[in-house]
């Protein structure tokens, strides 16, 4: 089994958005895949809710239960993918996440970059 954890400091970056199409996707390919919603907002397991398919399947756990949610997925050798959408946080849940994941996606929000002005010299 592959662990998948969606990271991000800041919530709005799609972390819940990149973590479901992600899932729905390796599913559609084959790929035998369990949520795990560790994020206090619970959004994927709302968005998970309102869908009709029953998979990929889902688990909503404290961040500290996920290692008891791997080895019962592990054990059981019928998951494929865990995907797991963190909180938006950098330390804490996020690190743990990081470190029991075999692939991290970092989502970022986008912002335009500002600089202090500059004068533009030309020369002549």
């Amino acid at each position: 089994m592959n662990t998948l954890a969606i990271l991000s400091r800041k919530g709005g970056a799609g972390k819940t958005t990149i973590a479901a199409h992600l899932g729905v996707i390796a599913e559609a390919h084959g790929l035998r895949t369990l949520f795990v919603d560790t994020d206090p907002q619970r959004s994927l397991t709302d968005w998970w809710r309102s869908r009709a398919a029953a998979t990929p399947i889902l688990v909503a756990a404290e961040a500290a239960d996920r290692g008891k949610v791997s080895k019962v997925a592990k054990g059981e050798g019928s998951v494929d993918l865990m995907v797991i959408d963190t909180m938006p946080a950098a330390e804490g849940d996020a690190t743990m996440a990081t470190r029991a994941a075999d692939f991290a996606q970092v989502s970022v929000r986008p912002a335009i970059l500002t600089f202090p002005p500059y004068r533009v010299c030309v020369p002549g």
